[in-house]
C-alpha cells in the first residue's frame, strides 16, 4: 500500500535553484510525485526586510512510512544548506513540510495560507 502524502517547499535564498533543487532530489527518492505552480508568497508576519519566499506544493505516494519521509526531507534541506540559525535568521535556503499524511492533517494553520490553497488548485485532487 501506498502513503498518500501532501508536501510543501519554501525558500527565500537563492530561491528558484533551490525549488528546482529540492524537487529534482524529492522525485528521486519518492515513487510518484507530483508538483504544483512555483508561487511567489510574503514571508508570514510579513517582516520588513525579509526576501519573499517561493512555495511549490508537491502530492506523493510512496511507500516509505512517515519517519522515513521526515528524515528524507531534513536531510534533503540539510544538503541544500539548511542550518539551526537559519530560523534566526529568516533566511532559509530550503524547507520542506509535510502538511497531510494519508488522512492525517500534520499543519493545519498551513493548509489555511494562500499560496498553499493556490498551489492546490494546480494538483490533482488530495
Amino acid at each position: 500500500m501506498l502513503n498518500k502524502l501532501l508536501l510543501c517547499l519554501g525558500s527565500n535564498r537563492n530561491k528558484l535553484v533551490n525549488i528546482e533543487l529540492a524537487s529534482r532530489k524529492l522525485s528521486s527518492h519518492i515513487e510518484q510525485i507530483l508538483f504544483s505552480e512555483i508561487i511567489e508568497s510574503d514571508p508570514v508576519g510579513r517582516d520588513p526586510g525579509v526576501e519573499n519566499y517561493l512555495n511549490r506544493l508537491a502530492i506523493a505516494y510512496t511507500s516509505k512510512s512517515l519517519a522515513e519521509v521526515i528524515s528524507l526531507c531534513k536531510n534533503l534541506e540539510k544538503e541544500l544548506g539548511r542550518t539551526p540559525e537559519d530560523k534566526i535568521s529568516k533566511s532559509v535556503p530550503i524547507d520542506i513540510d509535510i502538511l497531510k499524511w494519508n488522512k492525517q492533517i500534520l499543519k493545519e494553520e498551513e493548509l489555511k495560507r494562500e499560496y498553499v490553497v493556490k498551489g492546490l488548485h494546480t494538483l490533482p485532487l488530495f
